[in-house]
């Protein structure tokens, strides 16, 4: 998932999904979009049209940027926020015959989690940015409700940020993968800001840990803004589609 600084277009009436106008492309175009919840942090989009590579947008109307991802494939999955409202459009892979936007609202997550799933110490972090030691082996470790911005200016130099989150299981699992999506929500902001990744933990095993970066969304925040603005700041885990952890920092 990539990002783009562009003018968004304005919102017009949402729906949950709606047909979007072809666009013509040379001898072919790009028709039928679709853009349905998969779950409470994926969007299924789908198309038709000629060619193997297409171009994927997708924002918040009115907000300050968008993504983008290739698809090599007539539909593809994204991962998006919870609760959020969102443009789609589908382009060839030169960005020619980009179709009229499809707007969506995805469900928002509540406080239920995965069948059989306890989660709890969900916080964030901040590490030396020179260790080399596992995330929970690191003595630097430091757990933060308030902090001053020019920390966080700092990020993935004079310091790493990540979150962290434990949990147990009721029942014995084995190989599991965890798909999640962490949101850095900023005080008055349309925009969110999101890392996206995979943890597996092998074998069987009925309690597990992990930590996920908040240094990237952080440095993106920076890169837009120039500085964090004072105020409180959320931030919210989801694995696998289900509410993992809710917490907040403080900026002076």
């Amino acid at each position: 998932m990539n990002r783009r600084n562009l003018a968004i277009l304005p919102a017009l009436v949402l729906f949950l999904s709606l047909w979007a106008a072809p666009a013509l492309a040379g001898s072919g175009r790009i028709t039928d979009v679709r853009a349905v919840p998969y779950s409470a942090t994926q969007l299924k989009v789908s198309w038709n049209g000629p060619g193997s590579v297409f171009v994927v947008n997708h924002g918040v109307p009115d907000g300050d940027f968008n993504y983008y991802d290739t698809a090599y494939a007539s539909s593809i999955i994204l991962s998006v926020v919870p609760g959020a409202t969102y443009w789609v459009t589908v382009s060839f892979e030169d960005q020619t015959g980009e179709t009229e936007p499809v707007y969506v609202t995805m469900p928002r997550a509540g406080t239920a989690r995965e069948f059989n799933y306890r989660y709890k110490n969900f916080r964030a972090y901040f590490v030396n940015p020179n260790n080399r030691l596992e995330f929970w082996e690191d003595d630097s470790r430091t757990p933060f409700e308030r902090i001053q911005g020019v920390y966080l200016s700092g990020a993935g130099e004079l310091r790493n940020y990540a979150a962290g989150v434990e949990f147990t299981v009721s029942r014995t699992k084995a190989d599991k993968e965890f798909n999640y999506i962490v949101v850095l929500y900023a005080p008055g902001e349309l925009d969110y800001y999101v890392n996206t990744g995979t943890e597996i933990i092998p074998g069987s095993w009925t309690s597990g840990r992990f930590a996920v970066d908040l240094t990237y969304p952080i440095q993106t925040y920076l890169d837009y803004n120039g500085a964090f603005t004072p105020g409180r700041y959320d931030l919210e885990l989801y694995i696998n589609g289900w509410l993992g952890g809710r917490t907040s920092f403080v900026v002076d």
